[in-house]
């Protein structure tokens, strides 16, 4: 870790690294966090930050917000604590992602979290689920009690609701169980009609 903060405190030794005062703290393999308070724990290579915490991640062009955040470096394993967004700049589409007590799997680049999410998309597709898995190099979603919006912003938006689901966002395929659909009601050019 590279510290570029104007307030360290060092403790026990070189054990405890301290930090307030608003800082960023770089690691060797391009992340950068930026906190209002952070604190490293040299033995177990633990950093906790706290205080509108971002973290950027230029390399798999990610950016995360949130109050606290941990990074456990040797497992390559970051997790949020409280409500969270983070900004996934995938192949195709971009990706934010709202949610509370995120986990983040650097190494697989797989964010995952057991509670309440929701995933939009820059073409106005809203996915509210009740846990999810996003692998973020393969732009795939798994999740259960799950609710669709496509077109969000239009007056042609359909709603789908799945029990479970596997979705391909590159390829835009999906495989789920228990599906039911509520089309809009000009799907077939007719107003009168509700599919």
């Amino acid at each position: 870790f590279i510290f570029e903060v104007s307030d360290l405190e060092i403790l026990e030794n070189g054990k405890i690294y301290r930090g307030s005062n608003r800082g960023k703290i770089k690691t060797d393999n391009q992340l950068e966090l930026t906190s209002d308070n952070f604190e490293y724990l040299k033995k177990i290579n633990q950093l906790e930050a706290n205080g509108d915490v971002i973290l950027i991640d230029p390399v798999n062009k990610l950016i995360m917000g949130a109050q606290k955040i941990f990074y456990l470096k040797n497992e390559e394993k970051i997790y949020t604590v409280g409500k969270t967004i983070v900004i996934i700049e995938g192949e195709f589409k971009e990706y934010t992602v709202e949610g509370y007590d995120l986990v983040l799997l650097k190494n697989k680049m797989i964010l995952y979290s057991d509670e309440k999410t929701i995933i939009s998309d820059n073409f106005s597709n809203i996915y509210k689920l009740d846990e999810f898995e996003y692998y973020i190099n393969e732009e795939t979603l798994k999740g259960k009690n799950i609710e669709i919006t496509s077109n969000n912003n239009e007056n042609k938006s359909d709603k789908l609701f799945f029990d479970t689901g596997f979705f391909d966002l590159r390829e835009k395929k999906f495989l789920a169980k228990n599906i039911n659909i509520k089309f809009h009601k000009t799907l077939f050019d007719n107003n009168k009609n509700d599919p």
